[in-house]
C-alpha cells in the first residue's frame, strides 16, 4: 500500500521475463498513477499465442499479495479461476478456508530488507516460481528474470536486486500451501 508503482514494475519485469522466454505479456495497471496511500494493483498477462483482449482481465491464475492484511480468501472478489493460486507476502501463513484456492505465502518484505532489493524485484521472481507450477508449459526459470535484472530491467538494477530475485523465487518455490482453516503452520520446506 504505497501507491509507488512497485506491483507495476513486477507485473512489467514478469511480462519482459516471459517475453524473453519467447511468450506474450501485457502488463497494466487498472489506474494510474495511483493516488497516494492507495492499493497499489497491477495484472500481467502471459501467453504462448499473441494476445487480442487488451482489457484489463478480471479472472486470474495467480493472484499475488504484498500486503497480508489485504489477502483476502476468496481474492479480488472469487476472481481466480479454477486451481488458481494466491501468493501472499507474509511473515506467517494466511488462514484458507476449506473449499478456498491454494495459498502459497512467503516473508518476501524481510527478504527484500535482508538483501537491500526492491520488493518490485522479490514479487516479480516469487510469481515466477509459482507460474512453473500452474502453467508448465510456460517455464519461466531465474536465469531470465537474473538476465533482465543484470541489464537493468525495469530500473532494479544491482546485486541487490539480483540476490533478492534469487532468494524469492526459492522461498516461492519451496513454500508450502497454507494448510486450509486450522492453525497456521511454517511457510517454507527445509
Amino acid at each position: 500500500m504505497d501507491g509507488g508503482g512497485a506491483f507495476l514494475r513486477a507485473a512489467r519485469l514478469l511480462g519482459r521475463t516471459a517475453e524473453r522466454a519467447g511468450f506474450f505479456a501485457q502488463a497494466l495497471t487498472p489506474a494510474w498513477p495511483q493516488p497516494p496511500g492507495s492499493p497499489d494493483r497491477a495484472f500481467a498477462r502471459l501467453s504462448p499465442a499473441p494476445i487480442l483482449d487488451l482489457n484489463a482481465p478480471w479472472r486470474f491464475h495467480l493472484e499475488v499479495v504484498s500486503d497480508p492484511t489485504l489477502a483476502v480468501i476468496p481474492p479480488m472478489g472469487n476472481a481466480l479461476l479454477p486451481g488458481g493460486r494466491l501468493l501472499v507476502n507474509s511473515p506467517s501463513s494466511p488462514a484458507s478456508p476449506d473449499g478456498g484456492p491454494r495459498v502459497h505465502w512467503a516473508d518476501f518484505s524481510a527478504l527484500a530488507a535482508l538483501h537491500r532489493g526492491e520488493l518490485a524485484a522479490g514479487l516479480a521472481a516469487g510469481a515466477c516460481a509459482i507460474l512453473g507450477t500452474i502453467a508448465p508449459e510456460m517455464p519461466l526459470g531465474i536465469h531470465l528474470i537474473e538476465a533482465l535484472l543484470a541489464e537493468g530491467g525495469e530500473g532494479l538494477a544491482g546485486p541487490a536486486s539480483l540476490a533478492l530475485a534469487r532468494a524469492s523465487f526459492v522461498a516461492a518455490q519451496s513454500a508450502r500451501p497454507a494448510a486450509p482453516s486450522g492453525p497456521a503452520r511454517g511457510g517454507m520446506e527445509n
